[in-house]
């Protein structure tokens, strides 16, 4: 009789983790003793810099000057000079600020958990029927889109063996695989919405905003092709089906799994966000990424300064790094919320194809014909990765 694998199922339940969390601490401890102190950025080379951005440079040195000549910059000057803070005092400020991060985490986390555990987008099932009969197509895509928000494979995997049996034609099924495709996407942004919008505010709400709606406006223009290229009314069709649907589980199991995830969240933040947070922050303030600023033009670097690098790398490990590395950079008045915004939608654009290959059309190509499987991918690829580009350029119009 085989054993079954002893898998953990939180990461407290793993010794190498428990392990990690420990020496997160550690670093944790000696980063914030031993942090650079920087008050400005370096300044990116203005050689190339227009006459007018010249002469705001210039009319900002004059306001300087005549502000130090009235003493409001000597008050500054003095509780600058003053005594620097002891190690007690440094790690009492950065206690406290990582435990507002994790604090608004956690609330957003289990807010999250909850609405997962109690099956939030059953109430979609019977207005997406409706709404894809609208569109003409076949009952059976309006019942797998629900499906697709907790496992886009199952919903899939409906479609496919639905074509198979001729039952509907290969235009429903790229529809349907769009639709799917993107509740899946929205599904697994839904999780890590409410952390990533409690640590960086507007610029999560915006973020999420910008990348939901390529794809919903894909999605319908999707179902308003397949609607002038199929008149077969649908509308009187039903279809027997017996899709098993998850239940929600009660609110007792419900608050009870949204509390141990929301602490697995938080004890994995611990021992991989908050090191690599403040090993950021020691990088930006020790001068490392000060070659950045000059090494581009000035036009760029008011932009993208070196502090938003931080923030792209972040990225690579997932949107709540990501967004935990601007937090603290917030806190830290070295970014604003614009130019928090900026660098994860560029994150974005430069990590999505990435994911596309690797994850993606791996996944669809098990599940779809290939040429359905590549037009569903890089559909909803290339819409997320136009609607991205164009919320960065909006957000460098704002910061003009």
């Amino acid at each position: 009789m085989k054993k079954k694998s002893n898998k953990h199922s939180y990461p407290w339940q793993s010794p190498i983790r428990c392990l990690f969390f420990f020496l997160a601490l550690v670093i944790a401890y000696l980063l914030t003793l031993h942090m650079p102190h920087k008050e400005f950025a370096t300044h990116a080379d203005t050689s190339k810099i227009t006459i007018e951005e010249q002469k705001n440079v210039d009319n900002a040195q004059n306001i300087l000057t005549k502000q130090e000549q009235n003493g409001n910059l000597q008050k500054k000057k003095r509780r600058s000079m003053s005594a620097p803070k002891s190690d007690f005092d440094k790690i009492l400020s950065k206690i406290k600020s990582i435990s507002r991060l994790l604090l608004m985490v956690g609330i957003a986390s289990f807010i999250g958990a909850l609405m997962e555990a109690r099956c939030w987008y059953r109430y979609f099932g019977a207005s997406l029927v409706k709404i894809t009969r609208k569109a003409n197509l076949p009952e059976i895509i309006g019942l797998a889109m629900p499906i697709a928000l907790y496992s886009s494979v199952g919903a899939n995997s409906m479609l496919i063996a639905s074509h198979e049996k001729g039952e509907i034609k290969t235009s429903a099924l790229i529809t349907g695989g769009i639709a799917n495709s993107y509740l899946a996407h929205f599904s697994h942004s839904v999780r890590v919405m409410y952390p990533v919008i409690a640590l960086v505010g507007i610029a999560g709400i915006v973020f999420f905003t910008v990348q939901l709606t390529g794809g919903f406006l894909l999605v319908l223009l999707a179902f308003y092709i397949h609607k002038k290229l199929n008149t077969q009314d649908y509308t009187k069709n039903t279809i027997q089906s017996n899709i098993i649907i998850k239940e929600p589980k009660s609110w007792k199991d419900s608050i009870k799994h949204s509390i141990l995830r929301s602490c697995a969240i938080l004890f994995r933040m611990v021992y991989i966000t908050i090191p690599f947070m403040l090993g950021t922050e020691w990088i930006i303030k020790s001068g490392l990424l000060d070659f950045w600023e000059e090494a581009i033009p000035y036009q760029v670097a008011k932009y993208f300064p070196a502090e938003l690098i931080a923030i792209v790398i972040a990225q690579v490990g997932g949107l709540i790094q990501s967004a935990s590395v601007g937090a603290n950079l917030l806190a830290e008045n070295m970014v604003n919320h614009a130019q928090i915004l900026l660098a994860m939608l560029i994150a974005s654009a430069v990590g999505n194809p990435i994911r596309t290959l690797r994850r993606n059309l791996p996944t669809a190509l098990g599940i779809f014909p290939v040429k359905v499987a590549f037009t569903i991918v890089f559909s909803m690829q290339f819409s997320r990765f136009i609607i991205t580009i164009l919320g960065s350029l909006c957000v460098i119009w704002y910061l003009k």
